[in-house]
């Protein structure tokens, strides 16, 4: 599950915010949480994670730095994305159960449609600003529940390897919530399963690296500037994490799209 598309600019997201309490932050944020409160769910859940961590035995997976992970209380999870199976990594590999942002192309099976939600899947709809703005609230309401929200900054997965510029719904979730937001560099998924393979490899080597939370407190201002650096901070301490050269612009979607770049901002 990884995050394909956001949506509205960040002045776009605090207008909207501003007419819409806490309670009221969309009852999709409601079911984010509750889908995967169910025994079938919970029974589903355990099952990948055992299934995951049989399978990270073949990918002789090493994690550093799980220290860096709140164990209590709300979190964000920003990392690299170059592979699918980051996400089933992050997912069941953390001491902590973790949310994602998905792209709602995901749900059109009646299989997916089941099971990513149960999983603890935020469906994000391609192009639309509204649509997009619910996601970030269906995010805030995970982070107002004290839960981990795991969020690729670069919009979708890295095709050439390189680290992309991250888009603002980062931030502005964020300074929204007061969550820290933890760095997380991931290496070696892009060979266990590149883009476009359908399963990954049963051997290989991956690894996570975790490192220091960054803590929204020391930026002064909320405005679109502010969004920016911090987005930018997060986005060098994950390229250290990595190891990936970092160019100071957005990745491309897979098959195209002409959605403009600061609508991308989750």
């Amino acid at each position: 599950m990884l995050l394909q598309k956001g949506a509205a600019s960040t002045a776009d997201a605090d207008r909207l915010a501003a007419t819409t309490d806490a309670r009221s932050r969309s009852s999709s944020a409601v079911d984010a949480i509750a889908a995967t409160q169910n025994p079938i769910s919970r029974s589903v859940y355990a099952g990948l994670r055992q299934l995951t961590r049989i399978l990270s035995r073949g990918w002789r997976l090493t994690i550093e730095g799980t220290e860096h992970v709140p164990s209590t209380g709300p979190a964000i999870l920003a990392a690299n994305h170059v592979s699918f199976l980051d996400s089933p990594l992050l997912m069941f590999e953390l001491p902590r159960r973790v949310w994602f942002f998905g792209k709602a192309e995901y749900l059109d099976s009646a299989l997916t449609r089941s099971l990513f939600p149960a999983l603890g899947m935020i469906p994000v709809e391609r192009g639309g600003r509204r649509a997009a703005l619910t996601a970030m609230r269906s995010g805030l309401r995970v982070l107002d529940g004290g839960q981990l929200l795991g969020i690729y900054p670069e919009g979708t997965r890295s095709r050439d390897g390189q680290l992309h510029r991250g888009h603002t719904g980062l931030a502005w979730l964020a300074f929204k919530s007061g969550a820290p937001i933890v760095p997380i560099g991931i290496r070696g998924t892009d060979v266990v399963q590149p883009p476009g393979r359908r399963f990954p490899s049963l051997r290989g080597d991956c690894s996570i690296h975790i490192g220091r939370p960054l803590a929204t407190q020391r930026y002064e201002s909320r405005d679109r500037r502010s969004h920016r650096i911090l987005t930018d901070d997060v986005m060098f301490e994950i390229s250290q994490l990595s190891g990936q050269r970092y160019v100071d612009s957005y990745a491309e979607l897979a098959g195209g799209d002409d959605s403009k770049p600061e609508d991308l901002t989750l």
